[in-house]
């Protein structure tokens, strides 16, 4: 254990290393290339003798402009470098995803992994049509509002009934969007209570929270009025508040 500790520091000083000196020759390639757009432009003005009736400001003047092309050069250069960069993160994301645009508002006969479909500090997913796509998780996906799913496919979605008053916050959350013939693999959905007859379908959802159905059975409650919409379970459709909003 010592010896591959060591060996792993020793790599660490290395990189570091070679990190410093990559730092301290862009540095130096900067203040060089900064130092000599100046001088040479004001160098060849003083030997031609252009302008000579107006120096030594015309040689302090072609050194300012010479400075100020390397720079417009250097920022150019700078944007290439990032649109490259940009580019190479996006053709990588899209054969990661099987070539799936984040922002299209509509897909079809995709295989969606949710994990880059969506952000972290953003995960809403929020008017978008999905039909017959395969979403994969892991991944919570909580519908939020105005959310309508169609003929659900195999295999079994995990079902999790959350409160209404609740605003879960670890999820990925739906708003308005349309599912047609999907499937969801790895994934588990949160439901809020008042929608729990419009997703009660033992052929689509197993359900791995109490509901009411189960306390029904274990005698803990008597049957009361069903708040959610009738939906039939090939065509659902959610509409509950939009608990952000109200938080």
């Amino acid at each position: 254990m010592r010896t591959n500790g060591a060996i792993l520091g020793t790599m660490l000083k290395r990189l570091r290393h070679l990190q410093h000196i990559e730092w301290s020759w862009s540095l130096a390639l900067l203040v060089l290339g900064a130092i000599g757009s100046f001088s040479i432009p004001a160098w060849a003005v003083y030997m031609t003798g252009v302008f000579v009736e107006y120096s030594p400001l015309s040689w302090v003047l072609a050194g300012f402009a010479g400075l100020g092309f390397w720079a417009a050069c250097y920022a150019l250069m700078a944007w290439g470098r990032r649109v490259q960069i940009k580019s190479n993160y996006d053709s990588e994301l899209f054969r990661k995803t099987g070539y799936v645009d984040p922002f299209a508002q509509s897909f079809e006969n995709k295989r969606i992994h949710l994990s880059d479909f969506v952000l972290p500090s953003n995960p809403i997913i929020e008017n978008k049509t999905f039909i017959e796509c395969e979403l994969i998780g892991p991944a919570i996906l909580f519908m939020d509002e105005r959310n309508y799913v169609n003929d659900l496919m195999v295999p079994k979605v995990d079902g999790i009934l959350v409160a209404n008053d609740a605003h879960p916050w670890n999820v990925v959350i739906l708003r308005g969007c349309q599912f047609r013939k999907c499937r969801f693999i790895r994934v588990s959905l949160a439901i809020r209570e008042s929608e729990f007859n419009a997703f009660n379908d033992p052929n689509y959802v197993n359900w791995i929270t109490s509901h009411p159905e189960r306390q029904l059975n274990l005698g803990l409650q008597s049957p009361g009025p069903s708040h959610s919409t009738p939906a039939s379970p090939q065509a659902i459709e959610t509409d509950a508040p939009d608990a952000r909003s109200q938080s």
